[in-house]
């Protein structure tokens, strides 16, 4: 319960910093360049990559290199990166932890769930994805987070 206080104090911190006043995030790179990053696409990293590349420069300055990927996963992988920048972190698994937190909210995530649910209990992953403007996996990742995806 405590490391949970912990994520949605760092949440609420973050959302304050980027001024994020909506649940739903649909453009991170937007909001990481209205921040002065840059966020560049190399050919040369792999689209099945599920990493990115931070290089610092001088003063405040962020570049993010990414893979071409869909706007979904790209939504992700730069909310990972944002929070390797504004907290040090560089454990990923926490990074991505915290992004998925960030990009699908509980509450929200919730509402989605029992809207997406037909009368057999099966849930359209895919309408939630699109909801939140990131890729299925992530959903599923955060409905395990909350014990709603055991089963999967």
């Amino acid at each position: 319960m405590k490391k949970e206080k912990i994520y949605n104090k760092i949440i609420r911190i973050i959302r304050e910093m980027y001024k994020i006043q909506t649940p739903v995030i649909k453009n991170v790179k937007e909001i990481l360049i209205k921040k002065g990053y840059t966020v560049n696409y190399s050919g040369t990293m792999s689209s099945y990559s599920s990493s990115y590349q931070l290089s610092h420069s001088t003063g405040e300055e962020h570049k993010i290199l990414i893979p071409f990927l869909s706007k979904e996963r790209e939504n992700m992988l730069l909310a990972e990166a944002l929070f390797e920048i504004e907290t040090g972190m560089q454990d990923h698994a926490e990074c991505k932890n915290l992004a998925r937190r960030l990009m699908i909210p509980t509450k929200e995530f919730l509402q989605q769930v029992d809207k997406n649910e037909s009368e057999g209990h099966r849930i359209n992953i895919s309408k939630i994805a699109a909801y939140f403007y990131v890729d299925e996996s992530s959903v599923i990742a955060r409905g395990r987070e909350l014990g709603i995806f055991d089963i999967l």
